[in-house]
């Protein structure tokens, strides 16, 4: 009877342990899918933000080329006719239908836009009396080079970067001569960089937030400045002449599951039911054999007689008090699992001598 409550005992232990292992293992597995995920994500808004990086690079680059091209006719012909300027404005706007507003302004002041309707107040404007607009084109003229103004409050409305690309008159030898003016292309603020979805097979991710950090002292932030705070994937591109830093991220943040995930639970949870009836299955057979041992052992204590039981390895299984009593033994002392060399040994005194 004690092996057998022993034996439930170890069961019921080994049962315990067996269901512990079983949950920290899913923990383990839900964890390691949630982090391979997680890092599979990542690769795709990288692999994003590297795209958008790239349209956005040659975005500029397109609309450098067309300012430039009306910076070289204005500053061999000393002006730019209304005419070519809407020509140019045209073919900009076939590409990039967003843009706002292309504007000429010789010595800083706004002479033609296009195209022309919702631009009017622009005519006229001289950059040197409004502030927020003077410290991107003084930018352009100092560095001599194509540069993209911070978001700017435009005064016929609305808010957008804009393009500045000085235009010099040629001096001798080839030389960069006097400054004839400026050539400005305004993009609305939030055409900049167009929201992008992310390619993830799962659709876990949605639209992702992007920015772009100047890395060359300003450190200037083109786009969504909160992408900082939402841990994202940073690269490195280059345009206008600068490098900058990309970063993007989830606009509804980083996923902390994996789609995975209910799979996972629901084979875990097989396996716990699995484990359930095998566990439960062990201890009605445990319960069992209890039974049939208890009932084996009062028949064996009505015997008039001595009883003893091994089994294959010799080991004993039962016995009576008939049996131990003339061996100045109790049923006690004579435990189940006790070898029968080791009975010889104790009973040896009451033994007649052959």
């Amino acid at each position: 009877m004690e092996r057998t409550a022993e034996f439930l005992r170890a069961k019921r232990i080994t049962a315990a342990a067996a269901f512990t292992v079983l949950g920290i293992l899913s923990v383990v597995i839900i964890r390691q899918d949630s982090l391979r995920h997680l890092d599979k994500v990542r690769d795709h808004v990288a692999a994003d933000a590297n795209e958008v990086a790239h349209g956005l690079e040659d975005k500029l680059f397109f609309l450098e080329l067309f300012a430039d091209r009306l910076g070289i006719v204005a500053g061999f012909s000393g002006d730019v006719s209304p005419e070519m300027l809407a020509r140019t404005a045209d073919e900009i706007l076939q590409y990039y239908p967003d843009i706002v507003t292309v504007a000429i302004a010789p010595d800083l002041k706004i002479t033609h836009v296009a195209p022309r309707e919702g631009n009017e107040k622009a005519l006229g404007l001289d950059y040197r009396e409004i502030p927020g607009q003077f410290a991107s084109v003084s930018e352009a003229v100092r560095t001599g080079s194509t540069t993209l103004s911070a978001p700017t409050e435009l005064v016929q409305g609305g808010r957008s970067y804009i393009l500045r690309h000085p235009v010099f008159v040629p001096g001798s030898d080839g030389a960069r001569g006097d400054l004839w003016g400026v050539v400005s292309i305004a993009i609305p603020e939030d055409k900049l960089v167009h929201p992008l979805a992310s390619d993830d097979e799962h659709g876990a991710i949605g639209p992702l937030e992007i920015a772009f950090k100047s890395l060359s002292g300003d450190g200037r932030i083109l786009g969504n400045p909160e992408v900082y705070g939402k841990d994202p994937v940073l690269q490195v591109a280059e345009f206008l002449n600068k490098r900058w830093e990309v970063a993007a991220a989830p606009s509804n943040g980083w996923p902390s599951t994996s789609p995975n995930l209910l799979p996972i639970v629901a084979a875990l949870l097989v396996l716990t039911v699995i484990m359930t009836a095998i566990s439960a299955w062990i201890q009605r057979l445990s319960k069992q054999r209890e039974r049939a041992l208890k009932l084996l052992t009062n028949a064996v204590d009505a015997l008039n007689a001595g009883f003893v039981l091994y089994d294959e390895d010799d080991r004993l299984v039962i016995c009576n008090d008939r049996f131990a009593a003339p061996f100045g033994l109790t049923k006690a002392e004579m435990r189940p699992g006790m070898r029968y060399a080791t009975l010889i040994r104790l009973t040896a005194p009451f033994r007649a001598p052959e």
